[in-house]
């Protein structure tokens, strides 16, 4: 796409057009680090995922689709699990659009689009989105569903907590204390896990 800097330039990635400008059998240097959290799916394939990201936060929760739709093809059951997708427009920006439809018609997850730049679309963003299916979120948390957030650390994340509380709060009438200590047990019970960056809030 065009540089942003507007000289006229064409803005090719950083990673991308380094690997272009390896030669055929050259060496690429590299190094996996060890993650800091433990962001994974859960490894019993019967507990639902409830995922909310955007943007390249889509990437970990493709390959934990992946995994799951690999599992059901093989005859294992498996949990329906919800992914709340935050993108632009679906028509220009849906990423994986095909697959998920895909893992839609399998039983693998259920895909709730959050949409911010359609006129007249009533979930702006994935926290919005989360709440307004409260009904689905607290139907899989009662079947020890485990919740993963992955993306912006000072916009999505705080909202994305705070629309589960409201969720939990609408279905069990309790305070805002008991919202925020129940959040912090699915934390220590690994049944909330973020994947975040950016400046936290």
């Amino acid at each position: 796409g065009p540089a942003r800097s507007g000289d006229g330039s064409t803005f090719r990635g950083v990673c991308s057009g380094h690997l272009r400008d390896v030669p055929e059998g050259g060496t690429v240097f590299a190094f996996v680090r060890q993650p800091s959290i433990p962001f994974q799916p859960p490894a019993n394939p019967h507990v639902p995922m409830i995922m909310a990201g955007a943007g390249t936060g889509m990437a970990p929760f493709r390959g934990f689709l992946q995994e799951r739709e690999s599992l059901r093809a093989r005859g294992v059951p498996i949990a329906t699990s919800l992914l709340f997708l935050g993108c632009r427009d679906r028509e220009d920006d849906l990423l994986y659009a095909d697959e998920l439809k895909a893992y839609e018609a399998d039983g693998v997850a259920t895909l709730i689009t959050a949409c911010s730049r359609i006129a007249g679309y009533p979930y702006r963003y994935v926290q919005h989105a989360l709440e307004a299916s409260a009904d689905q979120v607290w139907d899989a948390m009662q079947h020890d569903a485990v919740v993963l957030v992955c993306g912006n650390a000072s916009t999505m994340a705080p909202g994305v907590r705070a629309a589960l509380v409201s969720v939990f709060r609408a279905k069990t009438g309790a305070g805002a204390s008991d919202g925020e200590a129940w959040l912090a047990g699915l934390r220590t019970s690994h049944r909330y896990l973020e994947d975040i960056w950016g400046e936290t809030a």
